[in-house]
């Protein structure tokens, strides 16, 4: 009995193992994988994740020729940025794929990195004087009657 217990325990530990060993992550995989890895501290597929991430980033950035555009090619680890960027977005949206989420938050990025005078997005302009009848302490009304 107590052999059998053993045999059953060791083939359990070695199946968990075996699965957690044979992690894949691509473009079709949904969020709750990479929560799931996280809140489970799973290295094999934490690694895999950053991976996965790190290939988007790259994949996204020769997309880009223009350097000032890009996000970093730096190599990604489990204390980058972009990492808990990704993982808030998946826990928003959790019936999405991790490759939609890490998209989004490279855009995020990039567009944080991208000067206001270029991409169409002016430079501020200086305040407008308020016109008379945007006090509520004056009477606007005789302006508009005729």
């Amino acid at each position: 009995m107590r052999r059998s217990l053993l045999v059953g325990a060791l083939l359990i530990g070695a199946s968990s193992m075996s699965s957690a060993a044979e992690v894949h992550i691509d473009e079709h995989t949904l969020c709750p994988e990479a929560l799931r890895a996280f809140d489970e501290t799973d290295l094999p597929a934490i690694e895999e994740f950053l991976r996965f991430v790190q290939g988007v980033f790259d994949e996204l950035n020769a997309r880009y020729t223009d350097q000032e555009k890009t996000v970093p090619t730096a190599k990604l680890n489990r204390k980058s940025i972009e990492v808990p960027i990704i993982l808030g977005f998946c826990r928003q949206h959790p019936r999405s794929t991790i490759y939609e989420e890490t998209a989004y938050a490279y855009s995020g990025m990039r567009s944080l990195r991208t000067p206001l005078s270029s991409g169409g997005v002016g430079v501020p302009t200086k305040k407008q004087q308020g016109n008379d009848c945007t006090s509520r302490f004056r009477d606007c009304t005789s302006r508009f009657r005729q």
